[in-house]
This record gives C-alpha cells, structure tokens and sequence, in this order.
C-alpha cells in the first residue's frame, strides 16, 4: 500500500485493530477498490491474494451456467476476508 495513497491512513487504523495484521508491515500490504457489481475474482482469473473487506459489503457466489443461476456462499463486510486457501497453498 502506497503511503500517498488517499485511503492509506484509513485502512492502516483498521487492519492494525485486527491481531492478525497489527505486526504487519504496511509495505507488505495493497488496497484496491471495486464499483458496485465489479467482479473482485473470477474463474478465468487464478487468486494469489487474500482479501479483506474495510468497508462495503461483498457477496461470494458461484453462478451454474446451465441455468443462469447464482448460489450465494457468503455475504461479507467490514473485517471479514476471503480467499485464505491461496494463502495457504502458495508455496
């Protein structure tokens, strides 16, 4: 995360209230934004990041083609993450 970035100070207070990233060095650490209904990951794109929602909600789904249906895994918001397993299989 770039210390100019506007967001910076903002998302540094909120990850270092979490146990899990108050050791973490900010340099270590990226933000991204994502519009309402942008797609964060997808099954053409492989996952190599774990993600934490700050603020907003997420909804993680998986959609059957063959009926144009989506199931909803979660909806998330401030303080809950996704794509751990990425975390744990990198080698």
């Amino acid at each position: 995360m770039q210390p100019d970035s506007q967001h910076y100070n903002r998302c540094i207070t909120i990850l270092n209230q979490s146990p899990l990233f108050k050791e973490v060095e900010p340099c270590l650490l990226s933000y991204e934004t994502r519009l309402k209904a942008e797609l964060a990951l997808s099954p053409q794109k492989e996952p190599d990041n774990f993600y934490i929602v700050i603020s907003g909600r997420a909804k993680v789904y998986v959609y059957n083609p063959d009926n144009g249906r989506e199931h909803i895994l979660f909806l998330i918001g401030p303080g809950d993450c996704f794509d751990l397993i990425c975390v744990l299989e990198n080698d």
